[in-house]
């Protein structure tokens, strides 16, 4: 998998946004009462952690050919 671009982080930082937000209004839907001052910093830290992987992933070559 190839790194994304600037813009495809843009993206996905714009979507797991939404999802750390709303994810706390689905948990509770579901029967599960996570205080703000757990839900927020551990929801921040997997968002950061997807983050920092996505960034990791190694930038590819135009050239290479796929399967090699």
């Amino acid at each position: 998998m190839n790194r994304p671009s600037p813009a495809g982080l843009l993206v996905a930082l714009a979507f797991g946004i939404v999802f750390v937000v709303e994810g706390r209004t689905v948990l509770g839907m579901l029967g599960f009462e996570l205080p703000l001052s757990v839900y927020f910093p551990v929801a921040g830290l997997l968002l950061v952690a997807m983050f920092v992987g996505l960034l990791l992933l190694p930038k590819t070559n135009s050239k290479q050919v796929a399967g090699t």
